[in-house]
């Protein structure tokens, strides 16, 4: 069995953030009856909101479709430039590209497309995208590391994950997730 260890771990967030209080109370605070506010700030968990967009500036009626003001291959790019200069690695020692991602048509093509090209990857990096599967693209992102170097495949492995429609959730420290 071939052993996958993990060398770097970065985060990348989104330049808007909330707590729970400025959204209910104030951005929606005509949307919301009092049991809704409540429940949200009592019960939910969060603690902030992460958005790729200013709440601020948007009327909840257009919220249908929004552009984000921050790309997502933007934030990829940002985390993978990190992550390969603390790790001490430079782009030609990746031999692994995996993103895992929600699918929205706004990614397409494949986020690695793009993101091999602006962080100088090797031509011929083996590129793998994780689109829509939930809980199991990271495990199945590990597997694929590991077999990865099972197979003498040559190279690092780079796993980029990042999401739209869940950026949005950051539990309190005191909630314990399931």
């Amino acid at each position: 069995m071939s052993t996958v260890n993990i060398s770097q771990i970065h985060l990348t967030f989104p330049r808007y953030s909330y707590s729970i209080e400025e959204i209910v109370d104030d951005l929606f605070s005509d949307k919301l009856d009092g049991e809704v506010k409540k429940f949200c700030k009592m019960k939910l968990g969060i603690d902030r909101v992460y958005k790729t967009y200013d709440l601020s500036k948007i009327k909840v009626e257009d919220t249908t479709y929004l552009l984000p003001d921050i790309r997502l291959n933007d934030m990829y790019v940002e985390s993978a430039k990190r992550v390969l200069s603390a790790s001490k690695r430079k782009p030609r020692d990746i031999g692994y590209l995996i993103t895992i991602n929600d699918n929205q048509q706004n990614l397409d093509p494949a986020p690695t497309v793009e993101i091999t090209t602006r962080l100088g990857l090797n031509k011929d990096v083996r590129t793998q995208n994780f689109q829509g599967m939930a809980c199991s693209s990271f495990s199945e992102a590990l597997r694929n590391a590991a077999g990865h170097f099972a197979l003498g495949y040559e190279g690092d492995v780079l796993v980029l994950i990042g999401t739209y429609y869940t950026n949005w959730l950051h539990f309190n420290k005191k909630q314990k997730s399931t």
